[in-house]
């Protein structure tokens, strides 16, 4: 009796794991090389865009761009020229600026390689203001601290859309004449902050860190689906600040075309599972025919603090 059940325990791990493989084709060197574009569409700039040659993961050479291949723009389906080629495979409009409301297509060709396009509608511009800012301690198993907590109201408009939340800080110098550290206004950076806001952690509850297994959500996208066509107030917190210097802070609140959005998601999910040896491979969002890469857009809305 003893001896069945070791056997039985034994075929039943046996096909427990044998449920777990999955076999994937691989053809390394043998895969076709393919065009990649790349383009995030900003308001009130000119068009600019990327174009690069594929290639396989075990190939350890530099990303090779491309400078003279075909470019064509479309403008709502209308031939509106040629964009310039520049070194490392950027390619600009000489005086095409992106507005939002309009659609965009890019098509590229470029010798033996199948040509590709892909097209983005730029999205209007967020309604959203600072409705407030404060100090808070936040307490932790480990330690307090005092963080400053802003709040920003978003007021969204019916329909589907997509945010991106950004936050910028003017960068530190040290004046020697007064021995004192000053802010250089003329120079900002990303700053990184945390929030519990379930809009922005894509409303999953955390109830221990040390076995959370989702994404961070590292690129502060959302999307709409818990305050569609209502207005909603975003918490975040940042460190290292405090109610005088809040005023130096600037927050771009931008509203993203849906391509974007999915792209910065599957990369945020790709970053994130890349060394799990339990999760499936996650396929990086791409808009482009016949090739890949992502071509977005997005309009900003900078907020200050008063």
């Amino acid at each position: 009796m003893i001896l069945f059940k070791k056997i039985y325990f034994l075929v039943l791990v046996l096909v427990v794991v044998s449920a777990c493989e999955k076999e994937i084709d691989y053809k390394g060197d043998n895969l076709e090389s393919f065009l990649v574009l790349n383009a995030a569409l900003q308001t009130d700039s000119i068009v600019t865009c990327q174009v690069s040659k594929s290639r396989t993961l075990l190939d350890n050479k530099p990303i090779q761009t491309i400078s003279d291949a075909s470019m064509e723009l479309y403008i709502n389906d209308e031939l509106a020229g040629e964009l310039v080629a520049f070194p490392n495979g950027e390619y600009r409009s000489e005086s095409t600026v992106v507005k939002s409301g309009i659609k965009y297509e890019l098509r590229v060709k470029y010798a033996f390689f199948k040509a590709v396009k892909a097209v983005s509608l730029v999205p209007g511009q967020a309604k959203a203001e600072v409705e407030s800012f404060k100090m808070v301690e936040v307490r932790t198993d480990e330690y307090t601290s005092e963080k400053l907590r802003l709040k920003v109201k978003v007021s969204d408009m019916s329909g589907n859309d997509y945010y991106r939340l950004k936050l910028y800080a003017p960068q530190w110098w040290y004046n020697e004449e007064t021995g004192e550290y000053e802010f250089d206004e003329d120079s900002y950076y990303s700053l990184r902050f945390d929030s519990s806001d379930p809009v922005l952690n894509g409303n999953v509850v955390v109830v221990n860190d040390d076995f959370s297994d989702h994404p961070l959500n590292e690129y502060r996208v959302f999307d709409d689906a818990l305050f569609e066509g209502e207005d909603y107030v975003l918490t975040f917190d940042v460190d290292g600040y405090d109610l005088e210097t809040a005023s130096k802070m600037k927050i771009d609140l931008q509203k993203i075309s849906y391509d974007l959005y999915l792209y910065y998601k599957t990369l945020d999910a790709y970053n994130y599972y890349e060394d799990s040896p339990f999760s499936e491979p996650v396929r990086i969002h791409s808009n482009v025919s016949n090739g890949a890469g992502v071509v977005g857009s997005f309009t900003s809305n900078w907020l200050t603090i008063e």
